[in-house]
């Protein structure tokens, strides 16, 4: 479809950083427009825009479309569509079919005749709700920060526990307005006088009143003393129920969410596939960096290689032996951490071996790193009782040879 050269091209500029810092800004800065232009809106209580902010609505779109199609050509349409992120891609797809559409209906809501009616006017309304789903493109912006990107994925895996604990906190809280509900509808219809009529009837009226009272009275929206004062005109019994209702619910339903969703938060980030490998690729090239800068620090005449005898003399240094521990290298001896280092045994590091080695030797052993070293453990087996067996069967015959001269 596209020429070689024109997807190379679109693939340079789709890979570069400054292409996507670029559209990153231009998302944030559609979302302000976006609040400038509503809120313009509800000035002048129109619904048309000015000539101004609707050619920078058109601008915008055009760069979206530019984006959208830069990234066409460079994946091609089965990678863009089918992808490790093709829901991504899907959702600019749509959110930009919605802003060609929305600046459709900008120029059709521009013509009086067409918008003058009351009918076209009240589709041309709805129609322009599209802009709203505009604002949900600046969650892209979110995969450019590591700290946004775990909150918000973080939130997301939060949803099903928060639905069942939100679940659970309106059983208690269903059980509790029944039974607070029915001890101030008999009170009230038993004093029908009485001055905490009012009281008992605002905060628990009804099933409604209830429920509402003790959901806010959990979560700051009313002050709970003056619901217990209410009750207090019934009885103290259930003032200390409705006490104790707070106390559960504060104590131990809300800390029980709270280290739950903690869990499911954090279990969430983990699972974030993509998140993970920045974090790998991020440590990797810090990683780099640290072993480039001790290189570089124990390469005195800056020859590009390292001698034996100058890795002696800096592994003596208190300073080079935290380094190589801040590294996670240990070594008892500088001959044993230079033999590891030396992969083809030259007597000379040079810094590829010394970047190579270090990333070798960092940490501790992993249960593949067992697995291999028993497997090489079980095939010097094999080569070690061959020759046993060989040597078992010589000895046999020999002595059935002696026994037989005998």
């Amino acid at each position: 479809m596209f020429s070689q050269e024109v997807r190379r091209a679109a693939q340079r500029v789709a890979a570069s950083w400054l292409f996507e810092a670029f559209f990153a800004a231009v998302i944030a800065s559609n979302s302000i427009f976006i609040g400038i232009s509503i809120e313009w809106e509800a000035r002048e209580r129109t619904l048309t825009l000015p000539g101004p902010l609707l050619v920078v609505q058109f601008g915008y779109t055009v760069l979206f479309i530019s984006e959208l199609s830069i990234k066409l050509v460079a994946h091609g349409p089965h990678r863009f569509f089918w992808s490790l992120h093709w829901a991504w891609n899907w959702f600019d797809v749509v959110l930009v079919a919605t802003a060609v559409f929305e600046c459709i209906i900008e120029v059709v809501a521009q013509d009086e005749q067409v918008a003058g009616s009351s009918s076209n006017l009240r589709i041309l309304r709805i129609l322009r709700m599209t802009r709203i789903t505009r604002i949900f493109r600046v969650i892209r912006v979110v995969r450019f920060f590591r700290s946004l990107r775990t909150l918000v994925f973080s939130i997301v895996n939060t949803l099903k526990s928060l639905f069942w604990a939100m679940l659970l906190l309106a059983l208690i809280i269903y059980v509790f307005g029944i039974l607070l509900t029915d001890v101030a509808n008999n009170y009230i219809v038993d004093s029908p006088g009485s001055e905490a009529n009012t009281m008992l009837d605002q905060y628990f009226g009804n099933l409604h009143a209830s429920s509402q009272t003790l959901f806010m009275s959990i979560s700051g929206g009313l002050t709970w003393v003056e619901a217990a004062r209410a009750l207090n005109h019934i009885s103290l019994v259930w003032v200390y129920l409705f006490t104790s209702y707070i106390a559960f619910c504060c104590f131990a339903v809300l800390n029980v969410m709270t280290g739950v969703f903690c869990q499911s938060a954090i279990k969430g980030a983990e699972r974030d596939q993509e998140m993970v490998v920045q974090s790998l690729l991020m440590d990797k090239q810090h990683l780099k960096e640290s072993v480039s800068k001790l290189f570089q620090k124990m390469d005195d005449d800056q020859c590009g290689k390292l001698s034996l005898l100058q890795f002696e003399k800096h592994f003596e240094d208190e300073e080079v032996r935290v380094l190589f521990e801040a590294l996670e290298i240990g070594a008892t001896d500088a001959w044993t951490l230079f033999c590891s280092l030396d992969h083809n045994e030259d007597y000379q590091i040079e810094p590829e071996e010394f970047l190579e080695g270090c990333i070798q030797l960092r940490g501790a052993a992993k249960a593949i790193d067992l697995w291999m070293l028993r497997r090489q453990v079980a095939k010097i087996m094999q080569y070690l009782l061959v020759p046993e067996s060989t040597l078992g069967a010589a000895l046999d015959d020999t002595a059935k040879s002696n026994l037989v001269v005998a």
